[in-house]
């Protein structure tokens, strides 16, 4: 690593700031030194940690002693990759101007390659303003030093406050030893970029095409509006598997990889869970897995748009699976008519004048207290009472105010990445770097997942969730009515349904039979 090698890094586990009485003669020294240092540590933060990511987005953190050059070399065949080898013409651009860094992918979908680009703008504005500062700030931390020195006696430095303000000027000057060596090496790796990044990118294109020939890549909608989407492609193989086959003989020793895996161990405990489900995804069910990013803003907006998906998933299931239930018991699948009303006259009309009079002022109110001796009688009862609970007009607004909010929830979800905002996220900025990329690799996995949900949602919201709300609302305008015009019928509870007519198609019936007792008996 050249230069930066020959001095040793100081250990990361940093002194804590000292504090002093406000009365202390060398209180502002202490105070000045804390800025400097909390301002030094800082700044070594973030390049160290900026470096990091660009290196594990492109994976090129598996190979011995990466640069930066390796790193940029491999974004842009990733990019070249998804764009078949043709680059210029799909509108591809890299372009350095003096500190700002431009790009446009193409139809490279990718989120980590996207951000790859803007986190490399800000490392390389990082490193200049650290090269910057780094020498003032270890002039000023000198001069402090001095006057420390100058304002101390003998037998104060003895003193064991005083000893650890010293060891803390000490550590800061260490750092700062440190880092201007590793600052000229990573400055020269930047100016070193912008004079080969033409080159690299008409290499970028052959490389990527023999890439996309051989790995190929996938199709990705994403969606710009409701409404509009662009069709972009996304790798399909892992980056990993690219590297190990381009960099033969370049991979970590045995040492280091295992030092690399024992540190992967420790990320994984602090990596971001999963919460949700998107298994059985089809027509007549919301999708709503979202895996946390550890950025709370973020998480906040993933998390209103889980519990929306969640309750009108939970909200359906139980729609569908309630009057799957009351049909089956009513016996109402075998009539012509067979739908929730008809189930719900079937009931009236097992009710005995007594039981009846018990339900004149208030039917629900009245059905909780009720006691019934049929035992399909009784269930259809139960199941009645649970089907009007989730159909009570103040929960259904609440549902419908919740659908508006998940479409305004997923478009803020998307400008995260669409205008990079959350790279500029305060929450984000605040995180240690390590977490840093794990919250970029969540909210991308998670910009995937809601870009697919959102058309199976739309459409499982329109063509099968408003179905069930709809007959729900007629159930509930009608059945006063029905109960008022029903009188007690003759016979047994189960031969109640003989009164309308029947279905004639008996393979119908006997399909429909099976169907809602294998749900009746698993799930009831």
């Amino acid at each position: 690593m050249g230069a930066a090698s020959t001095v040793k890094e100081p250990s990361a586990v940093y002194p804590k700031l000292l504090q002093l009485p406000s009365n202390s003669p060398l209180q502002p020294i202490i105070l000045l030194a804390n800025e400097l240092i909390i301002e030094l540590l800082h700044n070594a933060r973030e390049v160290s940690g900026g470096r990091a990511i660009l290196f594990r987005i492109t994976k090129v953190s598996l190979i011995s002693n990466p640069t930066l050059l390796d790193a940029y070399l491999f974004w842009t065949q990733y990019i070249a990759l998804c764009n078949q080898g043709k680059s210029e013409e799909n509108g591809v651009i890299y372009k350095f101007q003096g500190q700002d860094f431009v790009y446009d992918m193409g139809q490279c979908g990718d989120l980590k390659l996207q951000w790859f680009g803007q986190s490399y703008h800000q490392y390389m504005n990082q490193v200049y303003q650290f090269k910057l500062r780094l020498p003032e700030i270890q002039d000023k931390l000198r001069v402090l030093l001095d006057l420390l020195m100058n304002k101390i006696t003998k037998q104060q430095r003895t003193d064991k406050l005083i000893q650890e303000m010293i060891n803390q000027f000490s550590f800061a000057v260490k750092v700062c030893k440190y880092w201007t060596p590793k600052l000229e090496m990573y400055n020269s790796e930047i100016e070193d970029l912008q004079t080969k990044y033409k080159q690299i990118q008409k290499q970028a294109d052959k490389v990527g095409e023999k890439l996309f020939l051989r790995y190929g890549a996938k199709k990705f909608n994403v969606q710009v509006t409701n409404l509009i989407s662009k069709e972009k492609y996304l790798m399909k193989v892992k980056c990993n598997k690219i590297i190990e086959e381009c960099f033969v003989g370049r991979f970590r020793s045995e040492l280091e990889q295992e030092i690399h895996k024992q540190e992967k161990e420790k990320r994984a405990l602090t990596k971001p869970k999963s919460l949700g489900d998107d298994m059985g995804i089809g027509s007549k069910k919301f999708p709503w897995r979202i895996r946390w990013t550890g950025c709370p803003l973020v998480d906040m907006s993933l998390g209103a748009i889980s519990t929306i998906l969640s309750e009108h998933s939970h909200q359906l299931t139980y729609l569908r699976r309630f009057t799957k239930f009351i049909r089956y018991l009513t016996n109402a699948y075998k009539t012509e008519q067979d739908d929730l009303l008809r189930c719900w006259h079937i009931f009236c009309l097992s009710f005995t004048t007594s039981q009846r009079q018990q339900l004149q002022n208030s039917i629900f109110d009245g059905l909780k207290k009720l006691k019934l001796g049929n035992q399909n009688q009784e269930q259809v009862r139960l199941y009645f009472l649970k089907y009007w609970e989730i159909v009570q007009p103040e929960y259904l607004y609440e549902l419908e105010s919740m659908w508006k909010d998940y479409i305004t929830t997923q478009s803020r979800i998307v400008s995260y990445w669409s205008d990079n905002i959350i790279l500029t996220l305060d929450e984000f900025k605040q995180l240690d770097p390590c977490d840093r990329y794990n919250t970029l690799t969540s909210l991308a996995k998670n910009i995937y997942c809601l870009q697919s949900y959102l058309p199976i949602a739309l459409k499982v919201y329109q063509q099968n969730y408003q179905k069930k709300i709809k007959q729900a609302r007629e159930f509930m305008e009608k059945y006063q009515q029905i109960f008022m015009d029903s009188k007690p019928a003759q016979g047994a509870y189960d031969n109640i349904y003989k009164q309308f007519e029947s279905c004639d198609d008996q393979h119908k019936i006997d399909k429909k039979l099976q169907k809602f007792k294998y749900a009746y008996e698993k799930f009831h």
